[in-house]
């Protein structure tokens, strides 16, 4: 809209409203006319090379401050008193714009007193009466809302602030006033839950109410699912844990081994001095180079079974960082989605304090809809990573009873050799009693 107001409605000498296109009425000053809003004189324009309307005296096409606000008053008043026809929303939250419908209306009142208050708009439906403010800059304050809903009063505001700019007026108010398909601002400000519309609006309420409580319900048993696997991970934690443990003593028993091999040499060192000591006799000397070399090979199998185990523990100790690192992104995943569901659930608890201010207790359910496809993409990738974690765990199984065949082979070689050095032992005293 240009900035001048291109006023169609004044007060004609009896007070009343008249409107320029009025039957009767003379141009200029003659039509004895004021503007609703400062009181001052008006003009009315009425020729054939522009539309018709009316224009202050004292400053030309300038408008007063409160002219624009007015005429918007006016005009909606008497659309809606001449069509006898508003859109109304089927809900109660301020926001929620996804529900309309158009009425039709039986009797209008137009700025009469109803308890104390006097609302732009009474009209009557299906034999229901509803309140209908009209804001432009001045909204319903705070005391006037409490009354209605004390009251409990079926009262409605119009916002029509988006249309100070309008180029044209009458086609953007019956946009405003009577399409239910519109995106502009009407809301209410008290629902009575016995009125028709009320009954409407507290049906589709309960149906999202049900709706709610159903993807609430998933969304429990998502987290109770999640809590298991979360258990599980745990509990494939501590398996790994005593896993390491059991590596730590398989490392310690590499350590007794090589203390074996140790005592092996210092009995290969005596060997060989008894060789040197008793160089004569034959069958001694013969039998304890057998010995001699048998022990060698016994300790080159020592040998290689000490560079394999530490192959194998640098294997377990690259395996157990890969799970630990799927352990804590799993962690990082249960976190999130848990801070997801608690926003949900806080989105609900909001939604839930508008309804209370209106009187109701209801709920939306757009805002956990989103959430709960995403928990579903991240229970799937959850899942897969499971199966991952349990397929390395079984490979971990098997290494590790592979490795207790070797060691059972070990200790039992171990068993041997120090027999047979006892043996030693005993056959050098003899030669040194000899």
């Amino acid at each position: 809209m240009s900035s001048v107001v291109k006023m169609q409605w004044a007060l004609n000498a009896q007070g009343a409203l008249t409107n320029i296109d009025s039957h009767g009425l003379k141009r200029g000053l003659a039509c004895d006319c004021t503007c609703p809003s400062c009181g001052q004189s008006l003009i009315a324009r009425i020729g054939d090379e522009r539309a018709h309307h009316f224009a202050h005296q004292n400053s030309g096409d300038a408008i007063c401050k409160f002219a624009l606000e007015t005429e918007l008053h006016i005009r909606a008043k008497h659309l809606i008193e001449e069509r006898l026809q508003v859109a109304l929303p089927l809900h109660v939250s301020k926001y929620d714009r996804s529900a309309f419908e158009l009425f039709s209306i039986t009797d209008v009142k137009v700025e009469k007193f109803h308890l104390g208050k006097k609302p732009d708009l009474i009209v009557s439906m299906d034999g229901a009466q509803y309140l209908i403010e009209i804001a432009v800059t001045h909204f319903a304050e705070d005391e006037k809302i409490k009354h209605y809903r004390q009251h409990h009063l079926s009262a409605a505001e119009f916002n029509l602030a988006g249309l100070r700019e309008s180029d044209n007026l009458d086609d953007a108010l019956a946009n405003v006033l009577f399409n239910p398909d519109s995106d502009s601002s009407i809301y209410w400000l008290s629902l009575s839950p016995l009125t028709p519309i009320g009954q409407k609006a507290m049906a589709r309420l309960r149906s999202e109410a049900i709706e709610i409580k159903g993807e609430i319900k998933k969304a429990e048993k998502t987290l109770r699912e999640l809590t298991a696997n979360n258990r599980k991970l745990e509990k494939s934690n501590k398996d790994l844990e005593k896993r390491k443990s059991e590596l730590q003593k398989i490392v310690g028993l590499m350590d007794s081994l090589a203390e074996v091999r140790f005592e092996v040499v210092n009995q290969q060192q005596r060997l060989h001095q008894i060789n040197e000591m008793h160089r004569d006799p034959d069958m001694v000397n013969t039998q304890l180079l057998r010995r001699e070399r048998e022990l060698e090979q016994a300790e080159k199998n020592l040998s290689d079974r000490q560079l394999s185990f530490l192959k194998q523990e640098r294997e377990l100790s690259a395996l157990d960082k890969k799970n630990r690192r799927h352990l804590v992104e799993q962690d990082k995943l249960i976190e999130q989605q848990w801070q997801e569901l608690v926003d949900s659930i806080h989105a609900i608890a909001i939604i839930d304090n508008d309804f209370r201010h209106a009187g109701l207790l209801l709920s939306d359910v757009e805002a956990i809809r989103e959430k709960l496809i995403n928990q579903a993409t991240h229970e799937e990738l959850h899942e897969r990573k499971i199966q991952i974690c349990t397929e390395e765990f079984s490979k971990i199984n098997e290494k590790k009873m592979r490795l207790e065949e070797e060691i059972s082979g070990i200790l039992k070689n171990k068993d041997f050799y120090q027999q047979e050095i006892a043996k030693l032992h005993r056959e050098l005293k003899e030669i040194q009693s000899r």
